[in-house]
Parts: C-alpha cells; structure tokens; sequence
C-alpha cells in the first residue's frame, strides 16, 4: 500500500513512487545535515566567486497556508533580492505541457474497450463510489485505461482537498522573481521533461490489465489516507524535520523511481557547478525531495568541494 500512498502525494515534495523500502545512511553532518534544531529547508553552497542558495520547495500547499510558509518566505527575502537568477527544475509552461499530455493521449485511451471490460464488477463498484464523492462521472471516463483513470482520481482528490501547485512554493517564487524581473532558468530542459513523461507513460501502458487493475484498486483504497498523510507530510516539510520526512519518504519508495530521483541530481550537478564558477548569487527552489538521503543535491555538492551552510 505505501507505493499508491506515494502515487498519491507524489506531486508535494517531488516524491519518488517506490515499493521497496531503502535503507539509506545519514549523510555528513559538517556538509550536508541540517542541524536538528534549524527552523527552514535553505541553505548555500559557495565558492570564492558565487553563492547558490536553495530552498527546498513543497510543490503543492493550500490556499490557507499563509501563516504557516511566511517564516520561510521572511527568511528567505534578503538572499532572493541579493540574487540576479533564479533556477527552477523546470518550465511552469502549462501550454506546453498540455501538449505533451495530447501527444500521450492515444496511450491513456482505449478505442476498443471501455473499463467495464477490463476491470471487474467489484473494482467497478468501489471506483462508482469513488468517483460520486469526487463528483465525477464514469460515463465520461470509460474509455481510460486502469493506470489513465487512476491518475485522474489521484489529481481529482488532490484537487478536493486544495493541495494545488498553484499555492505552491515554486510558484510563489517563480511569480515574484517575474515581478522583480529576474533571470529565470531552468535545471532540466523542455525535452528532458517529455522524455520523462513519455517514458512513465510507456512504463504503466506496459502493465497486463490484471496489473492495472490491482493498481487502480490499491490506489482507490490509499485515497481515503490522503489527507492525513499530506498533513503530516507539509508540517514535517515546513519545519524542516528532515528526518521524519525521511522515514516517511523511504518507507513509500521503490528502487525503480528512487533512481529516477538520483540520476535528476546528479545531471543537475554539472549545471549547478557551472553557476558556481560565475560569479554573483543565484537563488535555486527545488523540491525538498531532492535534499534528503544518499546523493542528494548538497552531498554531492560537498563531495566536490563546496562548502554548505543551512540557515
């Protein structure tokens, strides 16, 4: 069950979906560990002639959440004026990825069956329920295939409860560097990001439709938990407590999507020392996922060389 619970938080902390538990080691508490009483996800890496400063993002939050994500904006303040770029994983381009989920929509649609023939008679009834208390309709989504209709479910929940990137910290971030008409650049470019997204969207097309439907089920069950696992999730994140975030994360990972988390670090490197070797001040917002474990961004910053300070 911690697979589809990630699947369904995946968008918060730019979360690993992972089935097998990983066992990670801590990392040097002189270079990269965060002192335990440390209020905020941000930090600097420097070199003689530059300093990145980071902050690790929650990608989606609520509406409501002013109060709570003020401190870390206050904080952050003076290292974002002081910056002339400001780096995100990648392009808010919303036209641009609607076009990448048309280019994928032949994979979600199937033209020969609707999911009545494909799932059975007791999937259909939980997934009817469901979809009531969404205010859905499953006329208007038979044509998806298991792993399509999942995903659907998994943002339509996300949605009910107002986690919305919109409130989100990159978006925050990227709105008020536009205002301050900053620099903006991206870690990752438009291709990387469609070859992601079509790769995963082969991967689940792949899955016989007894696989699919388990899927579906699994996560049909793991909705009802979303709530309070997102809860526990952001006040862990907001207050920096990387070590509950890092007992909550490994305990819903599996080494497929894990991999997909260090291999986006480690080609993030190259472009992150590149900045490094200018000179000024940057201010990069990524997800709070990608400081925490083995590989993470700083620990591999560290492993060559710079200096990391937390705030």
């Amino acid at each position: 069950m911690r697979h589809h619970h990630a699947l369904v938080l995946g968008g918060l902390l730019a979360l690993a979906t992972l089935t097998a538990v990983v066992t990670v080691t801590p990392l040097s508490r002189a270079h990269t560990q965060p002192a335990q009483s440390a209020p905020h996800c941000f930090w600097k890496a420097s070199s003689p002639t530059t300093v990145l400063y980071f902050v690790g993002s929650v990608h989606v939050l609520k509406q409501e959440m002013e109060q709570e994500i003020a401190p870390l904006l206050e904080m952050t303040l003076p290292s974002f004026q002081q910056a002339h770029t400001v780096v995100f994983e990648m392009s808010f381009n919303w036209t641009q990825q609607d076009a990448y989920q048309n280019l994928i929509a032949d994979k979600m649609i199937d033209t020969d069956r609707t999911i009545h023939e494909i799932v059975s008679a007791d999937t259909i009834a939980v997934l009817n329920q469901t979809l009531a208390e969404l205010s859905l309709e499953l006329a208007k989504l038979q044509r998806l295939k298991p792993w399509a209709l999942r995903d659907v479910l998994i943002q339509a929940q996300r949605k009910k409860i107002g986690w919305q990137h919109q409130y989100g910290l990159d978006q925050r971030f990227f709105k008020k560097a536009k205002e301050a008409q900053k620099e903006i650049v991206y870690l990752e470019t438009a291709q990387e990001q469609w070859e992601r997204f079509e790769a995963k969207a082969n991967r689940l097309d792949a899955m016989p439709d007894d696989k699919q439907e388990k899927y579906l089920r699994e996560t049909l069950i793991s909705l009802k938990d979303i709530e309070h696992i997102a809860e526990t999730l952001i006040k862990a994140a907001l207050a920096c407590d990387l070590s509950v975030l890092e007992k909550l994360l490994f305990q819903m990972e599996d080494q497929e999507l894990y991999d997909i988390v260090r291999r986006r670090n480690r080609q993030w490197l190259g472009k992150l020392e590149t900045f490094l070797q200018q000179e000024g001040a940057f201010f990069v917002v990524v997800g709070l996922r990608h400081f925490i474990g083995p590989e993470n961004v700083l620990h591999l910053l560290a492993e060559h060389g710079y200096a990391i300070e937390q705030f």
